[in-house]
C-alpha cells in the first residue's frame, strides 16, 4: 500500500504510514495487518506520510498528501496526529505546507518536524500527556523530508542538499553530501553509529562519531 514512513513501537512491532490507503497501520506478531488510523472526524485521513513512537507509545504521525493520486482529499488540511495509549486520535495542529518528517529530542521533550513546501523546520513543545504546542522555527532547509536526531542532540535532516546537521540550539554544524538526493535518513548498527541514509534508489550509510538517539 505504498508504505512510506515506518517505526517500530514500543512493544516491538512495525508501523507503518501508508500512502495509498490513507492508513496508519500496526504488524502483529502473526504478521496480520491492524489499521491504528485512517479517519479524523469521520473524514479519510490524507495520505499518512512519516512516523515518531515517544516512549511512553504514543505515537506521532503526519498527514501531506503526497499519496492522493487516485482519490480526492476528505480533509481541506494537512495535519500533525497523536495517538494515545488508548488508540485514540488527536490532531495536533493543522498545516498547509506539506508536514514530513518527525522526530524526538533525547529527553523527548521537543518534537521536531519538517515542513516540506515552506523549508523549514519546526520544534514543537511535549508536554506530559504528549500535546504538542509552542511551534517555532528551528532551522531553514531546502525541501526538507526525513529527519533523525542523535544522543547528543544534534538533529540529521534530509534535503535537496544532502543530510544537513544542526546543533540542538539551531546552529549549522555541516552537510554530509550524497550522490542521489536523500530522503531519510536513521541510526542503525550495533553501536548505533551508523547513518543509514535513503535516497530514491540506492542506500548510504556513513559512520559517525556519535550514536543516534
Amino acid at each position: 500500500n505504498n508504505a512510506n514512513g515506518l517505526a517500530f513501537d514500543t512493544k516491538g512491532l512495525l508501523l507503518a504510514a501508508e500512502h495509498e490507503p490513507g492508513h496508519v497501520t500496526r504488524m502483529r506478531e502473526d504478521g496480520s495487518i491492524e489499521i491504528i488510523a485512517s479517519h479524523y472526524m469521520g473524514l479519510r485521513l490524507n495520505s499518512p506520510n512519516d512516523i515518531a513512537v515517544r516512549s511512553d507509545g504514543t505515537i506521532y504521525f503526519t498527514d501531506p498528501p503526497y499519496g492522493l493520486v487516485n482519490r480526492k482529499a476528505e480533509l481541506d488540511f494537512m495535519g500533525l496526529y497523536r495517538i494515545n495509549l488508548k488508540g485514540e486520535l488527536f490532531l495536533e495542529a493543522k498545516y498547509y505546507h506539506n508536514p514530513n518528517g518527525l522526530a524526538f529530542s533525547p529527553d523527548e521533550k521537543t518534537l521536531y518536524l519538517a515542513l516540506t513546501v515552506a523549508g523549514e523546520i519546526l520544534a514543537l513543545d511535549v508536554a506530559e500527556n504528549g500535546a504538542t504546542s509552542n511551534p517555532r522555527r528551528f532551522a531553514l532547509v531546502s525541501r526538507p523530508d526525513g529527519i533523525t536526531v542523535d544522543v547528543v542532540g544534534n538533529v540529521y535532516i534530509a534535503g535537496v542538499n544532502g543530510v544537513e546537521v544542526f546543533r540542538w540550539d539551531g546552529a549549522y554544524l555541516g552537510t554530509i553530501i550524497s550522490e542521489r538526493r536523500p530522503a531519510n535518513c536513521t541510526f542503525a548498527g550495533e553501536d548505533g553509529r551508523l547513518l543509514v541514509i535513503t535516497a530514491r534508489d540506492c542506500l548510504y550509510s556513513v559512520r559517525m562519531p556519535i550514536p543516534g538517539f
